[in-house]
């Protein structure tokens, strides 16, 4: 036919070095066979993976064409891998509580995280400065921004309209450089990329905060980027102007 699925009875091994790839020009769903893979090839034209259980991909993730939902589950990369081909047609969808995990190197040079939301593509860089600890990070992006960064009220003046989750295997031993990318589209309430900065949630005070970054204009034509450093706590993170006062 000119669908279906691969049903296999009793004990299912797959080698270590397998190469899966998932062709077709419609959703498809990765199925339960697959939880561990050395490549992962997305090549689903028009349509859409979506990931049925948690997924480790040790040596290459390959965006062809589509892109690859998470939902509720995690995309683990190998301590080497790489993830090839993303862009803005072609990514990681976290829409629900899964991440991208990735392992990054102490002195590491702006990992990339080719995550975005149903709507937009918005990725995220990680860089572990100085003496920090290698460790796998997870990066997570929503529509919105709230008050509580994961709950309460939204927030929708002056503001790009995008919340980061960024968080850390091991909590501790981070001096990070966190640089994130959105597009004119994602921008809400009068938005001034001119004067702009990377807002993070400080759970100790419940608030988002501007604490350790300078106003300034937005890198870049369309997607722009702004960034902030020596993060030590790793936390939500979003972008405002200096007129957001609902981020204080």
């Amino acid at each position: 036919g000119i669908s279906g699925n691969i049903q296999m009875n009793g004990t299912r091994t797959l080698s270590s070095n397998v190469v899966i790839e998932y062709v077709g020009a419609s959703n498809q769903q990765t199925g339960n066979l697959v939880s561990s893979a050395d490549t992962l090839i997305v090549n689903t034209a028009s349509g859409d993976l979506t990931a049925t259980n948690n997924l480790t991909v040790n040596t290459r993730l390959q965006f062809n064409n589509g892109r690859l939902r998470l939902g509720a589950n995690n995309l683990t990369m190998g301590a080497s891998g790489v993830i090839a081909g993303a862009n803005s047609l072609s990514y990681v969808v976290t829409n629900g509580s899964g991440s991208l995990r990735i392992t990054v190197q102490n002195n590491s040079t702006n990992v990339p995280y080719p995550v975005g939301s149903a709507t937009s593509y918005t990725p995220a860089l990680v860089q572990l400065n100085g003496t920090s600890t290698t460790d796998v990070i997870s990066v997570r992006v929503f529509d919105g921004v709230l008050s509580a960064a994961t709950s309460g009220t939204t927030i929708a003046s002056s503001m790009v309209n995008r919340t980061w989750i960024v968080s850390e295997n091991v909590v501790g031993g981070s001096n990070a450089t966190i640089t994130l990318q959105w597009n004119g589209t994602d921008e809400v309430g009068s938005f001034n990329r001119a004067f702009s900065a990377v807002s993070r949630f400080n759970t100790p005070t419940n608030q988002w905060t501007y604490v350790g970054t300078t106003f300034g204009a937005a890198a870049g034509t369309d997607p722009y980027t702004r960034s902030i450093a020596g993060v030590t706590s790793l936390t939500a993170f979003t972008v405002g102007d200096s007129f957001a006062t609902s981020l204080p």
